[in-house]
C-alpha cells in the first residue's frame, strides 16, 4: 500500500456533476457466506463505534505500505486516505466488525487497487466530497458505513472515469452503506460484481452501473447478487441535489444481471424507481430469483426508457404492499405474488453493524424482529403457486394469471462447516463466517440457486 494521502485523486475524466442532480419525479440466498456469521454475529447484536476500546488514530496504519493488518479496536479517522496498491491489502483484524474507523475530521476516501477488508466506518462525512475509488482488480470486502457520506456530492464508492480493457472487473461484497448524498456506488465505467451487500436510503441511486469505459460496453456483464436495495426513509441532501432515491440505476450501456436480490421501496418523500434504465444506456437486463416489496405510489419496478432487452424469471412480489406495475415489456415467467420476510442486513452481509442502518432491519416491515426469512417461492395454504406476468406495451397492461401446480420444496444444508473468505492478492487475512443450516424452497425451473 502506498503512502496515505489527503487529497489530489484524479481519474482523467469529468464527474458529470450536472447529471448527478436528482429530478423529482433471495430467492433464498441465505447460504454460504451470505448467512449471518454464526460465530461473529451470534445473538444479532450490533457493534457501535464505541464497542471496542479506542486505539488512537487510524493514520499510523493508513500511512503504511504493503500488506497491513489493523488490530481490532476503534480508531479516529482524521482525513488520511486509503491508498491500496495492486497486490497489497488493508485488513481489519479480529471478527467481522471488530475494526472501526470513527470519522472525526477530514474527508473519507482514497484509492483501492488491491484488497480492503473488514472495515466499519461510523459517523457522517464531516466535510468535503467523500469517495473511495475502486479500480479494476480490486476487492472491497466487509465494508460497512451505516451513516454514509451525507454531503450532496459524496458517495462511498466511485469508478474512475477513463478507458478500460475488456477484462476490467472489480468486486464489492459483504458491504452495507446507508444515507449517502450522491449514490452509494458511482460505478458505471467498467463491470462490477456486487455480492451479499445492503444499500439503503442513499440519494440519487443505491448503485449506479454501466460500462462507459469499455470500447464495447455490452461485451461485459455487471452482476448484482444476493443483495438488498431499499428505500424506507427520506435520505440526505444539502440542497445541491433534490431527493430522488433510486435503487439500481443503469446509467451507461452494459449487460446487467440481478440474481437473488431483495428490493424494498416504501412510499416516502423522495423515493425513486427500484430499477431505472437510463435513456443513454442499452443492453440486456436479466432479473431472476428476486423479491420486490414496492408500496403503492412508488411507481413502476422498472423504468425502461433505454429500450433494454429484459428477461424476468422466478421472481416474487408482495401484493400486500401494492399492485404490481412493471413498467416495461419483458420475456420470461415473471412474478408470483407472495409475502416474504426479508433477511436482516447482518444476515445478508455477515457484518454486525449493517443492522445499524436506520430504517431497515429488526422491527421494520418487511424484515421482522428475528431475521428468520421466508423463501421467495414458498406459499402457504394449499401450496399452489399463482404466477402473474405483467407487460406494458402501447400504454396498456397485459396480465396473464395461472394457478395450480404445487411448488416443489428442496432442503439445502450447509452443515456447520466454516467458510473462509479472502480476496485479491497480497496475503489478506480472511474473514471467517460460519453459515447456519437453512431449508429453502425452490420455484420450478430455478434449480438449487
Amino acid at each position: 500500500m502506498a503512502k496515505g494521502h489527503t487529497d489530489g485523486r484524479t481519474d482523467g475524466g469529468s464527474d458529470r456533476s450536472a447529471d448527478e442532480t436528482g429530478t423529482s419525479g433471495r430467492r433464498t440466498f441465505l447460504k454460504t457466506v451470505g448467512v449471518a456469521a454464526a460465530a461473529a454475529v451470534a445473538g444479532g447484536g450490533t457493534l457501535a463505534s464505541g464497542a471496542l476500546a479506542a486505539n488512537g488514530s487510524a493514520d499510523s496504519y493508513l500511512s503504511q505500505s504493503g500488506n497491513v493488518t489493523v488490530p481490532k479496536g476503534t480508531y479516529n479517522w482524521s482525513g488520511t486516505q486509503f491508498n491500496v496498491s495492486s497486490g497489497d491489502s488493508f485488513v481489519g483484524g479480529g471478527n467481522p466488525g471488530d475494526v472501526v474507523f470513527d470519522l472525526q475530521s477530514g474527508t473519507f476516501g482514497g484509492d483501492n487497487s488491491g484488497t480492503i477488508q473488514n472495515i466499519t466506518v461510523r459517523g457522517s462525512n464531516p466535510s468535503g466530497k467523500a469517495e473511495l475509488y475502486l479500480r479494476p482488480g480490486s476487492l472491497t470486502d466487509g465494508f460497512v458505513w451505516p451513516e454514509g457520506a451525507q454531503t450532496g456530492s459524496s458517495r462511498a464508492f466511485k469508478s474512475p472515469e477513463t478507458s478500460y480493457s475488456a477484462s476490467a472487473m472489480a468486486t464489492v461484497r459483504h458491504a452495507a452503506v446507508g444515507y449517502c448524498g450522491n449514490n452509494t456506488g458511482y460505478c458505471d465505467y467498467f463491470p462490477f460484481t456486487v455480492e451479499n451487500c445492503v444499500f439503503a436510503n442513499n440519494n440519487i441511486s443505491n448503485w449506479r452501473a454501466g460500462h462507459a469505459g469499455l470500447s464495447n460496453p455490452t461485451s461485459a456483464t455487471t452482476t448484482i447478487k444476493n443483495t438488498t436495495i431499499a428505500v424506507t426513509r427520506s435520505g440526505n441532501t444539502d440542497g445541491s441535489n433534490s431527493l430522488n432515491m433510486r435503487g439500481l440505476r443503469v446509467r451507461q450501456p452494459g449487460n446487467v444481471v440481478v440474481d437473488g436480490c431483495y428490493f424494498v421501496f416504501k412510499n416516502v418523500s423522495g423515493v425513486g424507481t427500484p430499477i431505472e434504465l437510463h435513456s443513454g444506456a442499452g443492453g440486456d437486463l436479466t432479473i431472476k430469483n428476486s423479491h420486490f416489496y414496492v408500496e403503492s405510489g412508488v411507481g413502476p419496478i422498472i423504468d425502461n426508457s433505454a429500450g433494454y432487452n429484459i428477461t424476468i424469471n422466478d421472481c416474487t412480489y408482495d401484493s400486500a404492499a401494492g399492485s404490481l406495475n412493471v413498467g416495461a415489456s419483458y420475456s420470461g415467467n415473471g412474478f408470483t405474488a407472495q409475502s416474504v420476510t426479508v433477511p436482516l442486513p447482518s444476515e445478508v452481509t455477515g457484518m454486525p453493524a449493517a443492522d445499524d442502518i436506520v430504517g431497515i432491519g429488526p422491527g421494520e416491515t418487511p424484515w421482522g424482529a428475528t431475521g428468520t426469512s421466508s423463501a421467495p417461492g414458498t406459499t402457504s395454504g394449499s401450496g399452489n403457486a399463482t404466477s402473474t406476468t405483467t407487460s406494458t406495451s402501447n400504454g396498456g397492461n397485459t396480465t396473464s394469471t395461472s394457478s395450480g401446480g404445487n411448488t416443489p420444496t428442496t432442503s439445502t444444508s450447509n452443515g456447520g462447516n466454516s467458510t473462509t473468505t479472502s480476496g485479491g492478492s497480497g496475503n489478506a487475512s480472511a474473514l471467517s463466517r460460519s453459515p447456519t443450516t437453512k431449508s429453502k424452497s425452490c420455484k420450478p425451473g430455478s434449480g438449487t440457486n
